[in-house]
């Protein structure tokens, strides 16, 4: 899986066209290209890591910054308390902006990219999810990427964001506990 990771990322060095969205050769179709799923990933990488909060600033506002952008998630809204199906973020302004504001992840494992001509799936692992505290721990999810091509700016559309939302609470501060009744709850020994 390591190798795999490194092979991808050395791989997609060369490949990707690195620049601003707006300078790319579009082809004359409007089908997503592998190159351009991976110049996607990797800004996504950018943003989400924060390593240089210029560069994250950036890469968030390429890829993410619409009015019309949205982003899905049972996972958070469930962490939330909110309704499932409820917006996580209703526009790319607000989403970047909270991104920027949460704390640097320490490192991304990408598992597995997949895309066709409009959308791109990615499995990931995501370390220090809550703080450099958990800088091992990983919190496994994937992200199901819509891209419209034939925009000018901001190719993100939305995004489907799940994870294993117990990992994600335990990470960032929550109190979890046993039920004590019920079909999870201990037995009696």
């Amino acid at each position: 899986m390591k190798l795999s990771t490194v092979f991808l990322f050395a791989t997609s060095a060369v490949a990707i066209p690195w620049g601003n969205w707006q300078k790319w050769n579009k082809p004359s179709t409007t089908c997503l290209t592998y190159e351009q799923a991976l110049y996607i990933q990797e800004r996504s990488r950018v943003f989400q890591l924060k390593a240089n909060l210029t560069d994250a600033r950036l890469a968030g506002e390429e890829l993410f910054a619409a009015q019309e952008y949205k982003q899905y998630g049972h996972s958070i809204n469930s962490l939330r308390g909110d309704a499932l199906g409820t917006l996580v973020e209703p526009d790319g302004v607000t989403y970047v902006a909270n991104v920027l504001s949460a704390p640097p992840l320490y490192r991304i494992d990408s598992l597995a990219m997949l895309h066709n001509c409009t959308h791109i799936m990615e499995h990931w692992d995501f370390y220090g999810v809550g703080g450099a505290r958990n800088n091992h721990i990983p919190v496994r999810g994937f992200a199901l990427t819509k891209v419209d091509l034939t925009r000018e700016t901001q190719p993100v559309v939305w995004r489907q964001v799940e994870f294993n939302s117990m990992q994600w609470a335990n990470n960032t501060g929550f109190t979890i506990e046993f039920p004590t009744t019920g079909p999870y709850a201990p037995q009696p020994e």
